[in-house]
């Protein structure tokens, strides 16, 4: 086990999928992350691809501002939103769908009105805890 609780092996698996050195994975690797994310990331690994049709939608907040999206590459597209940021990115929820897109698109629409500026809202607590139950939802 390394200093962040990962072994070798999900190390390397980390790695090759985010095609990053040693130190930026280290940065990638914050607490609130590596415990909600870690399992769906190496899954997707072991796999070596996904379904057609497959993604994942995502939840990150900084700053106080949420950014709903979704990618198939998910720790790449972390690794561009934080290369293009000063500040710190947390990601809230990540989840692996066969319907990825259609999910996404339901949640800009249902939080359009709590827009704040081009992809980022402004959620209060209720909010999200109502996004996670959606997303827990729509696994079953």
């Amino acid at each position: 086990m390394g200093d962040f609780g990962v072994t070798t092996e999900q190390s390397v698996a980390w790695r090759s999928i985010a095609k990053i050195k040693d130190e930026e994975f280290e940065l990638l690797l914050s607490e609130g992350e590596r415990l909600d994310t870690q399992d769906k990331m190496l899954d997707f690994n072991r796999r070596g691809m996904l379904r057609k049709g497959e993604g994942f939608v995502y939840v990150v907040e900084c700053a106080g501002y949420y950014k709903i999206g979704k990618s198939t590459k998910p720790i790449k597209r972390l690794n561009t939103m934080r290369s293009n940021n000063p500040l710190d990115i947390n990601v809230i929820i990540t989840e692996k769908f066969v319907d990825y897109g259609e999910i996404e698109k339901y949640l800009h629409k249902r939080y359009k009105g709590k827009l704040h500026r081009q992809e980022w809202y402004e959620f209060n607590k209720q909010d999200v805890e109502d996004i996670r139950n959606y997303i827990k939802d729509k696994k079953r």
